[in-house]
């Protein structure tokens, strides 16, 4: 509610209203609302804004939508981390992988990868629901381990009090 609130401010600062416009688009995202709609009304906005590093994430944010825009959002994400930004690389993943997931990928891989940077950067929280879709893309992928994984990433979330990373 805080993200929309903020968007919508027309005495919001322009920067502001652009990140929690993006910001709002992933939380639908993770509620399993699709976000192609929006994508375009945020690039949009975020031009507007002229903040790089927001830039960047509105590019990365059309992986939300699934399909083959997920490679654009790899392609930030490498961008950011040959930066020197491995959280905005990691943002652009989490774009990527969450919508590849949402449109009934199996992004295995760069789940993985994912997961073990949020580990690198104690992300811990985000790396709960990371090992969730995990055994969610293993599963679809066929792999035989995925139930393994599910219990794992069930019992490290109830630890970490990360309900959310329960229900995938």
């Amino acid at each position: 509610q805080l993200f929309g609130t903020l968007a919508d401010d027309p005495e919001a600062p322009l920067p502001t209203a652009a990140a929690a416009r993006l910001a709002l688009t992933a939380v639908h995202a993770l509620a399993a609302r699709p976000v192609a709609g929006e994508l375009d009304d945020l690039a949009e906005l975020v031009e507007l804004a002229d903040v790089p590093w927001l830039s960047a994430l509105a590019r990365a944010a059309a992986g939300l939508a699934g399909g083959e825009s997920w490679h654009r959002a790899i392609e930030v994400a490498d961008e950011c981390e040959a930066e020197g930004d491995p959280w905005g690389g990691v943002a652009a993943r989490f774009f990527a992988v969450l919508g590849s997931l949402a449109t009934g990928g199996a992004p295995v891989g760069e789940l993985v990868g994912l997961c073990d940077r949020l580990r690198r950067l104690d992300a811990g929280a985000v790396e709960c629901w990371c090992r969730a879709w995990l055994a969610t893309a293993m599963a679809r992928a066929g792999d035989s381990r995925a139930l393994e994984v599910a219990r794992a990433a069930e019992r490290d979330a109830a630890v970490a009090e990360v309900p959310g990373a329960q229900v995938w």
